[in-house]
């Protein structure tokens, strides 16, 4: 169910006349962004209804790629995602697609809304799965596989499904946590006296969930598409200390037995180890808001905006042990939307 390895695709917004509504020109010029970009997701969401209700003859009308990505990608997280619904675990549920691609690179409407309805019923089953009433889906994000032999564009789609609820940050007045704050490395565990259910990741992507995604302004919310994944690896960011002592050698959680011995000293995120008197929560926070921040704004050209951090925990012995954390950095386009607009619960048909 959970996807454990993500290749990260840009999903770009292009306006092509022939897959948009027709606008006047005396209306374009009166229309903002936001109503160009609700007039076509709603237009695709009339032809996904017609389609799925057997009432829409097949039209022939092709789409460019990009503009099929735009009205999966827009569509779906307009019409049933929740971002700014507060959660402290995550699920996520990948479903795979496929249209059929001509040798102009364009797709069939048909069969791109075809695809569409496939991804809902799909993602539809799986959010059902959950038994977990505090369920909500924040965010889907599509990315593209490539062509198969068949000239069909594969395409992955992977739910962010949110259970629980976040309280508050547990940070003090100088942004640190207590020194009791300690944590076992591992997600979805426990603190290092096996007390509560969150481990390290949990407590670390919360706090700069905290910080990246602000609530919207009153009686607004944020609707976000265009999303795309980021994978940060630990060996990409190592501690110019140069110290290799399975302690803070990189600002994203690594140890290995090549380096010294795993103990569970080792894998407790906690206070005052030597030679470094600091809290390893402080440094591994510190480090990976580090590396959010520095990414968007220095490898982000197109100004996308922070939607959720989700941190995996992972071990291997293929040689020798080694374990280590790999934050994963979903950021998306955005509108500001009033309350009373979509999305509709996904688990309704």
């Amino acid at each position: 169910m959970i996807a454990l390895m993500l290749i990260p695709a840009v999903l770009v917004l292009m306006k092509c006349s022939k897959d948009q509504p027709s606008i006047n020109s005396g209306q374009s010029k009166e229309l903002t962004e936001l109503q160009i970009f609700k007039e076509r997701v709603h237009h695709f969401m009339d032809l996904a209804d017609q389609q799925r209700n057997g009432t829409q003859l097949k039209s022939g009308d092709k789409v460019s790629l990009d503009s099929a990505f735009f009205y999966l990608d827009a569509t779906f997280n307009y019409t049933y995602c929740f971002p700014a619904s507060t959660y402290n675990n995550m699920i996520w549920d990948t479903t795979y697609l496929e249209y059929p691609v001509d040798q102009n690179n364009e797709a069939l409407m048909d069969d791109v809304t075809d695809a569409y309805n496939e991804a809902v019923d799909s993602i539809r089953q799986a959010y059902r799965d959950i038994s977990d009433t505090s369920k909500k889906l924040i965010a889907v994000v599509f990315e593209a596989l490539g062509t198969d032999a068949s000239d069909n564009m594969q395409l992955m789609a992977i739910a962010h499904i949110g259970t629980g609820s976040s309280l508050q940050s547990m940070l003090d007045a100088n942004g640190d946590f207590d020194p009791d704050d300690e944590y076992w490395w591992l997600r979805d565990s426990y603190k290092c006296d096996y007390s509560g259910s969150k481990g390290a990741p949990n407590i670390i992507d919360e706090e700069l969930m905290f910080k990246y995604k602000p609530a919207p302004p009153p009686n607004k919310k944020y609707h976000y598409y265009d999303l795309e994944t980021v994978q940060f690896e630990w060996d990409n960011y190592p501690n110019p200390d140069g110290n290799t002592d399975n302690y803070c050698d990189y600002f994203i959680y690594y140890a290995s037995e090549s380096v010294a011995t795993i103990t569970d000293e080792t894998k407790c995120l906690d206070y005052g180890q030597t030679p470094l008197a600091i809290h390893e929560m402080d440094f591994y926070l510190d480090g990976l808001d580090d590396i959010i921040s520095d990414w968007l704004e220095n490898s982000n050209p197109e100004g996308k905006y922070f939607e959720s951090v989700y941190t995996f925990s992972y071990s291997s012995s293929i040689y020798d042990l080694y374990i280590y954390h790999q934050p994963m950095l979903t950021m998306g386009k955005r509108f500001v939307v009033y309350e009373d607009e979509e999305p509709f619960p996904i688990s309704i048909d």
